[in-house]
């Protein structure tokens, strides 16, 4: 353990100790991110009279053939990368205005959560259950944030989470929980 992380884990475990209950923690590495980026999609959309509803026509089916290829995450025009619109016009034989087509081309990107590598560890002991889990997810919090930054601070965005409680025979008459989870932002 490095001496911040020794540090701010004394500190998690004074502070646990001050409010009541007692706690040990376990730490990670450094926090990583990643981007998932699609090959280009290029799509067009339905003929129109006004080249903006072209290119809206083009976008928003862009958009739906993203999320059936790649997945929901997928599927937002504003997210992707290297977009642009190829618009052409043609007159209508009928009235003899300009109809437009457009085809909308783009890298679709997902809205990943980025996560940290590994796992933060917290145990938490106090005399009833309920203390004890609201202890063991405040300390990983804490620890969470010591360990990564703020944005990785909030349990409710942690995966791969494990969490158990009960009795101790170390500790007679107190309740403990463990948590193990990777903390995102």
């Amino acid at each position: 353990m490095n001496m911040i992380t020794f540090t701010n884990a004394l500190t998690a475990i004074a502070i646990a100790t001050v409010i009541g209950g007692v706690g040990s923690l376990g730490v990670t590495t450094q926090a990583v991110a990643a981007t998932d980026i699609k090959p280009t999609l290029s799509v067009s959309g339905k003929s129109y009279y006004q080249k903006e509803h072209a290119k809206n026509s083009a976008v928003g089916r862009w958009e739906k053939k993203a999320v059936i290829q790649h997945g929901m995450n997928y599927g937002k025009w504003g997210q992707a990368k290297q977009t642009s619109f190829d618009c052409n016009s043609k007159f209508h034989q009928g009235n003899g205005k300009k109809l437009w087509t457009c085809k909308a081309s783009g890298k679709p990107v997902a809205n990943v959560k980025m996560c940290a590598s590994g796992k933060i560890r917290a145990r938490w002991y106090h005399p009833n259950k309920a203390g004890a889990q609201k202890g063991v997810k405040d300390a990983w919090e804490k620890l969470a944030a010591a360990e990564h930054g703020m944005k990785y601070s909030f349990y409710k965005n942690a995966t791969n989470k494990h969490f158990t409680c009960g009795a101790d025979s170390q500790f007679p008459g107190k309740i403990t929980c463990n948590l193990s989870a990777t903390p995102c932002k």
